[in-house]
């Protein structure tokens, strides 16, 4: 319990920091939506603790760098923390569960689904938004259990997004399947 209250306490105050510090950047500048997500985030991360139903979601996230699937990197973004252009954010849902008993036997445990978001070619103020539908994996229901430090890095690779089959909707353009997400693969 201390541990869960601590650890939300500490995560407001360091992001905290970095949004105050950001509203000092000659480049930046304080975001009040960036400081609500960070409070929703970490009310969502207590919600899990407080109201188990909530452990059926699954925030993810992965990085690759935007040339690596035909985009541009954020303008003025000196790493790869600062290139939002490259990050894709995912909701995983943990379908089993939250079917009824009558016919979650016929999904499987480990296979979920996921709405997510991104943003690609992004300047200071505009970028290309693009919503997203896809499958998603519970990594530590598929791996092996091990020692305590292999079953660490299992529980952990839950929260990355790994590339898998996703339909990407956009303002700009139609629907768009992608076999691995973000990747764009051409057959012929």
């Amino acid at each position: 319990e201390a541990a869960t209250n601590w650890g939300a306490a500490m995560s407001f105050t360091y992001q905290a920091y970095v949004e105050i510090l950001d509203g000092f950047g000659t480049n930046w500048g304080f975001s009040p939506s960036d400081m609500i997500s960070n409070i929703a985030g970490i009310g969502f991360f207590l919600g899990q603790h407080y109201w188990p139903f909530l452990q059926n979601f699954t925030p993810k996230a992965n990085y690759f760098p935007p040339s690596w699937f035909g985009s541009n990197s954020r303008q003025a973004s000196s790493s790869f923390i600062d290139d939002y252009s490259g990050y894709t954010f995912m909701l995983s849902a943990n379908v089993h569960n939250l079917l009824p008993n009558s016919i979650a036997s016929y999904w499987p445990k480990w296979l979920n689904l996921g709405i997510g978001y991104t943003a690609r070619n992004l300047t200071f103020k505009n970028g290309d938004r693009k919503y997203l539908l896809g499958l998603d994996i519970t990594p530590a229901m598929v791996l092996p259990d091990g020692p305590p430090l292999w079953n660490w890095i299992k529980q952990s690779l839950n929260y990355i997004l790994l590339p898998l089959p996703t339909i990407e909707f956009s303002d700009k353009e139609g629907p768009k399947f992608n076999l691995f997400y973000p990747f764009r693969i051409s057959i012929g």
